[in-house]
């Protein structure tokens, strides 16, 4: 898989906080269908089908920078 830019990951971590696209919208002042855009490419390159499913996998690939600090 390729890496998720910047961007990705931001909408990543908020979809991992329970936020539909709507919200996300919402939060990052952007368009519905740019958040929509962004979480396709989420999809491709994480190779998954829905949200939760993203989220998992960002976890155990550890592409959360949260789970670096295992303090």
């Amino acid at each position: 898989g390729k890496a998720l830019s910047e961007r990705e990951l931001e909408i990543l971590t908020l979809l991992a906080d329970g936020l539909v696209k709507k919200q996300i919208a919402k939060q990052l002042e952007i368009s519905y269908s740019t958040v929509d855009f962004h979480v396709r490419n989420i999809y491709e390159k994480l190779d998954v089908t829905n949200a939760p499913a993203a989220v998992n996998k960002a976890h155990r690939l550890r592409i959360f920078k949260i789970d670096d600090s295992n303090t």
